[in-house]
């Protein structure tokens, strides 16, 4: 995977190991570079999210057929993408 070109990452201060208030998403992946790489694209993914609601509050979410439509594509029963061949 090519690194992310311009993304600029701030270190975060956090809490002990118990203190799982501070805990965000997990990004898991077979490899720590790639579970790096995952992270790093979901807090870009989080950045848009961010800014589009401080540009337009009002802005409205994808309808839900289109979110079902990518997740169960994946991850519903009849999964085609994604998946290892066998």
């Amino acid at each position: 995977m090519p690194p992310m070109q311009g993304a600029d990452f701030v270190p975060i201060p956090r809490g002990g190991a118990a203190d799982r208030r501070a805990d965000g998403a997990v990004c898991m992946a077979g490899r720590a570079a790639k579970s790096v790489y995952n992270a790093a694209v979901m807090e870009e993914v989080s950045r848009m999210a961010l800014n589009t609601l401080l540009i337009r509050p009002d802005a409205e979410s994808l309808p839900k057929y289109i979110v079902e439509k990518h997740y169960l594509r994946k991850h519903g029963p009849n999964a085609y993408y994604g998946q290892s061949a066998k």
